[in-house]
């Protein structure tokens, strides 16, 4: 009896959700959707190196690990719009911006310990300091140009499976500052990065439609981008009046990513819908501003952009769309 009880309550649910699902297929099908979503983002990621020699008897050590952990969450927004010529395909277009990341970090030392990892000699006020200072800041937005085709309906069948191609651009712009103060000296190793990326990507999303009101959204995207990248290093002692390195290279070379998010919609009217959901990015092979940075002392050490850097980012987003 128990199992006929279990069997009687799944089907008297799939049918009531069949009988949703039917009203909700006498909707007028949207030609578009405009959609605007704000968000909260968290960026992660970057290899840790030392910004004070490891033998250093400090308390608190300063790494790059550092100075993106007390990088606080940032709000953005993200908007876009579609247009769906039939219940099969779909073309869209959107561009997300995020407020610029930032860190300031300090560290000080009464017994005069810190010293940056340079050979011995080789920088005056990056030996045996009082302070050390780092200052980040990173800016992020993207855009996409996709085409979905849709091997069932979205909105109104109780699963509905796409498929995704479109091109995807990326832009991170980042600034370094550490400084050195020894005494009355303060001197400075400064660095900027800039990424220009841009390429192709694929992807899929399935939809599950419960009920009419409510549905739940899970997607993957991933590609592969070129980064036309750049970075600027400046080296300067003895209270930044000599000059030890400067350099402005640049270089072109392969990114990738991968993407997934998840969403939960609630349409409360026919045309008109809420959703929240979670969105995790990762991407690897860019020019991070702190990763310019280099211990070695051969002049031309430096002149070169480093692209091993990584650069994860978690969001979070509430959102209202609108179909017409």
């Amino acid at each position: 009896m128990r199992s006929l009880r279990s069997f009687l309550l799944i089907a008297g649910t799939l049918a009531s959700s069949s009988q949703l699902l039917a009203l909700c297929k006498t909707y007028p099908f949207p030609n578009g959707e405009l959609g605007l979503e704000g968000l909260y983002v968290q960026r992660r990621g970057i290899r840790k190196e030392n910004l004070i020699k490891p033998q250093c008897p400090c308390r608190s050590p300063l790494t790059t690990a550092n100075t993106v952990h007390d990088q606080n969450g940032e709000p953005g927004v993200r908007g876009f719009l579609r247009y769906m010529p039939s219940k099969k395909r779909t073309v869209e277009g959107s561009l997300t911006w995020v407020n610029k990341f930032q860190s300031f970090v300090h560290r000080y030392s009464p017994t005069s310990s810190y010293s940056y990892p340079f050979p011995s000699g080789y920088a005056q006020d990056f030996t045996n300091a009082q302070v050390v200072k780092a200052r980040y800041t990173s800016q992020f937005w993207e855009g996409e140009a996709n085409y979905w085709g849709h091997f069932t309906p979205r909105n109104v069948d109780y699963f509905s499976v796409s498929g995704v191609i479109g091109l995807r651009g990326m832009y991170i712009g980042e600034h370094f500052h550490l400084y050195y103060t020894k005494l009355v000296n303060t001197s400075s190793y400064r660095s900027s990065s800039l990424n220009r990326l841009v390429g192709v990507q694929i992807g899929g999303n399935i939809q599950w439609n419960p009920t009419c009101h409510w549905t739940w959204e899970f997607q993957a995207k991933t590609g592969i981008l070129a980064d036309f990248a750049r970075q600027r290093l400046r080296l300067t002692d003895v209270n930044n009046t000599v000059l030890l390195k400067s350099f402005h290279p640049h270089k072109t070379f392969a990114s990738y990513f991968l993407e997934g998010n998840m969403n939960l919609y609630y349409r409360f009217r026919p045309t008109i819908s809420i959703d929240a959901g979670y969105r995790l990015l990762g991407l690897w092979n860019v020019a991070l501003a702190p990763m310019q940075l280099t211990a070695q002392t051969h002049p031309d050490s430096g002149n070169t952009v480093d692209d091993s850097g990584k650069y994860y980012l978690h969001i979070v987003s509430l959102g209202l769309n609108f179909d017409f």
